[in-house]
C-alpha cells in the first residue's frame, strides 16, 4: 500500500505535491460535534479507568497508615503534575493528543487516590459510587443533547444557561 494514501483529509490534499504536509491537512480538517463528543469521551474513559486501577491499588487505607500515606502522596503528585500539565496543555499553540492524555491519566491518580481518601474519611465507599454515577449521567447527557440537538450558542442561550449557573449557586 502506498504511504500517502494514510492521509488524512480529502483525496489530493497531501502527498500529490500540492505543497501541503499531512500535518497541515489534518490541522485543516473541520471540528464537527461527532468528533468532539468521541475525543470527549475516550479523555474521560482514560480517566475513570486510571482512577479505579489507583483505586483497587491502594487498598484498605482505613485502616493501614501506609496505604493512607501512599494515597495522599498519589492525590498530591496527581493534583501537581495535573497542574503542570494543565498549563502546559492552555498554553502551547497546537493542542496535542498525548498530552492530553497524559493529563487525563494524570487526572485519574488524582481522582482515584482522593476518592479513597474521602471514601475512608466518610466511612461509606458507597459515595464515591454516587459521584461517578452522576458525573457520568451529566456527561452522557450532556454528550447526547449536543450530539442529537442542533444547539446554537445565541446570546440567549448564553444567558439562559449564566441564569441557570447562578440558581445552582
Amino acid at each position: 500500500t502506498d504511504p500517502s494514501s494514510w492521509q488524512i483529509g480529502a483525496p489530493g490534499d497531501a502527498g500529490d505535491g500540492g505543497g501541503h504536509s499531512p500535518y497541515e491537512t489534518a490541522v485543516a480538517e473541520r471540528m464537527t460535534v461527532d468528533s468532539v463528543v468521541q475525543k470527549t469521551a475516550l479523555t474521560i474513559g482514560v480517566t475513570a479507568i486510571t482512577a479505579a486501577l489507583v483505586w483497587f491499588y491502594l487498598g484498605d487505607v482505613a485502616s493501614d497508615s501506609a496505604a493512607l500515606g501512599r494515597a495522599f502522596a498519589f492525590a498530591t503528585g496527581g493534583a501537581i503534575v495535573g497542574f503542570v500539565l494543565a498549563m502546559v496543555n492552555s498554553f502551547k499553540k497546537v493542542i496535542s493528543p498525548a498530552l492530553v492524555l497524559a493529563y487525563a491519566v494524570v487526572e485519574g491518580v488524582f481522582v482515584g487516590a482522593l476518592s479513597k481518601v474521602v471514601a475512608s474519611y466518610v466511612g461509606d465507599p458507597g459515595i464515591v459510587a454516587q459521584a461517578v454515577l452522576g458525573t457520568v449521567a451529566a456527561f452522557a447527557g450532556t454528550l447526547f443533547v449536543y450530539r442529537f440537538f442542533n444547539i446554537k450558542v445565541t446570546d440567549k442561550f448564553r444567558r439562559g444557561v449564566t441564569a441557570a449557573l447562578f440558581g445552582f449557586m
